[in-house]
């Protein structure tokens, strides 16, 4: 015997089973068809990471169906810290987030207990990962806070629009918290001479294709009336107004108070009823700087109606309010909801809504010289813009409502208004053909032989429980009778030639 081991063989015989090798090689090829399949959808794609503005994007394969995470977001949610600007999908303004907070459950709280049953802790922004805008921000009537900073010596109209914003609470059972914050933004007038705003809005050129610019224009135009009105005071007056600082909300009769303070959510059909009339306002409250360094305010008990301002000069007076009106209807519909009450949506609520403004007119029409309101006013002009904007709907010029009109822009809304951002997401693209083939194959070889060795293993200690003893045996096989003898060796041993040192063995009726 040498040093190596003697390699050796198995000495094999058939299966005593009818149908066997056909069975075992239905099983393989079935075997191997479906851990192809499969190898190919675990092995065949390889992981990416891609940016998207979807939040919700998908990724369908052809195994998909039978994915259990197929539900799974793709995409990681988006941190947007407090003093972040950004867009909705409308992009008619910019946004930031406020006082954000988390509502976190109190698992100490007992039902009807004394206590809080969630904690609301302070946080530097928000995890958003698309909700919609129009859920969180607008739900029951949704009228935001509006305040205006008119100021004479710097020829500028601000304003401010703050809705108040919360997730669901059963947020807090899905995934421990939920989340509130107010949502801001801000409007600048930008000056712009009122023809190019015509040109482009009310001959209808761009009103079906970019509401975000119409509603701008719309409101630039509004905040010159304001501007005008500052203007045409007696400047020579020590009670002049230099400086107008106002606040202001929408409200419903069914469901506020005249502050415009939520009395109530409402039920579905009183929400219908308040989204569906002309807006309104609240009573303003007022504070103005006049010429002289001294200021005056005003303002209402919610109980009360509100009066008709003393405090601002009528003109002043008119054109806040068809500001404020025009200012809550495109910031609502910036964020998704065109109520049937938006002046933005139907051409008879827009004449309904707002004043004509009267008396801007007058003031323009006063005044000798037009160059006091360059940019405010279009050349030749001699009614206030707002008189401009209903007679283009037909109020005051014979024509039928609807011609060269600036609002039906209720195609543009987003049913689902998110903000516009860019979200990391994890999805699997498919590898190159050849590096595809080598990783099928490399795991159909390990999966196979797998396969093929406990098939093996399972046949043969099925055999040998047949109860045959001779089951593990060599031995000759009969055709005639079909069944294996056992040959003993050595039984008959014949020694062949001379010596006593060489000889072979001869086996009787037997073929080993």
């Amino acid at each position: 015997m040498g040093i190596l081991p003697r390699l050796e063989y198995s000495i094999t015989r058939p299966y005593p089973w009818a149908w066997y090798s056909e069975t075992v090689t239905f099983l393989s090829v079935s075997f191997l068809v479906i851990v192809t399949l499969v190898n190919v959808a675990a092995t065949g794609y390889e992981p990416i990471t891609f940016i998207s503005t979807n939040f919700n994007e998908t990724q369908k394969f052809w195994w998909s169906a039978f994915d259990p995470n197929r539900n799974d977001p793709l995409c990681d949610s988006k941190n947007v810290m407090i003093g972040d600007t950004f867009q909705t999908v409308n992009s008619a303004f910019q946004y930031s987030v406020q006082q954000t907070s988390r509502s976190i459950p109190n698992t100490s709280y007992v039902q009807g207990t004394s206590g809080q049953p969630a904690y609301l802790i302070n946080t530097p922004g928000i995890s958003y990962s698309g909700r919609s805008l129009t859920t969180d921000c607008l739900n029951g009537y949704g009228s935001p806070l509006m305040n205006l900073v008119a100021d004479l010596s710097q020829r500028s109209v601000e304003a401010r629009a703050s809705f108040g914003c919360s997730e669901p609470y059963e947020f807090v059972q899905e995934r421990g918290f939920s989340q509130s914050f107010n949502l801001v933004t801000v409007f600048k007038m930008k000056q712009f001479a009122l023809p190019a705003a015509e040109n482009q809005i009310y001959t209808g050129v761009d009103q079906k294709t970019n509401a975000a610019f119409t509603l701008n224009a719309v409101l630039d135009d509004l905040a010159s009336d304001i501007l005008v009105a500052l203007l045409g005071q007696d400047s020579n007056s020590p009670t002049s107004v230099t400086l107008v600082e106002a606040f202001s909300r929408t409200w419903c009769p069914e469901l506020g108070a005249w502050d415009g303070s939520m009395f109530s959510t409402g039920s579905s059909s009183e929400l219908q009823n308040c989204r569906s009339q002309k807006g309104r306002l609240g009573s303003p409250s007022q504070t103005i700087l006049l010429k002289n360094g001294s200021t005056a305010s005003s303002s209402s008990a919610p109980s009360s109606p509100p009066p008709d301002p003393n405090l601002l000069p009528k003109a002043l007076n008119q054109s806040v309010e068809n500001f404020f009106l025009a200012f809550a209807a495109a910031t609502t519909g910036d964020l998704g909801r065109w109520d049937p009450g938006s002046i933005f949506v139907g051409n008879n609520m827009l004449n309904q809504t707002l004043s004509s403004s009267p008396d801007v007119t007058a003031i323009i029409a006063n005044t000798s010289s037009s160059s006091v309101f360059t940019n405010l006013v279009g050349q030749n002009q001699t009614t206030s813009n707002v008189a401009v904007i209903l007679a283009r709907n037909g109020v005051g010029s014979g024509q039928p409502n609807g011609v060269g009109a600036i609002p039906l822009l209720a195609s543009q809304q987003q049913p689902d208004t998110t903000i516009t951002t860019l979200y990391t997401c994890h999805g699997r693209k498919r590898k190159s053909p050849l590096n595809l083939i080598i990783s099928v194959i490399v795991a159909d070889l390990s999966m196979f032989g797998a396969f093929w060795g406990t098939l093996t293993l399972v046949s043969a200690i099925l055999a040998k429980r047949r109860g045959d003893v001779t089951a593990n045996a060599c031995g000759a096989y009969t055709h005639d009778s079909h069944s294996y003898s056992l040959q003993q060796r050595g039984s008959e041993e014949d020694t062949v030639g001379g010596g006593s040192g060489g000889g072979h063995y001869r086996k009787a009726n037997s073929s080993l």
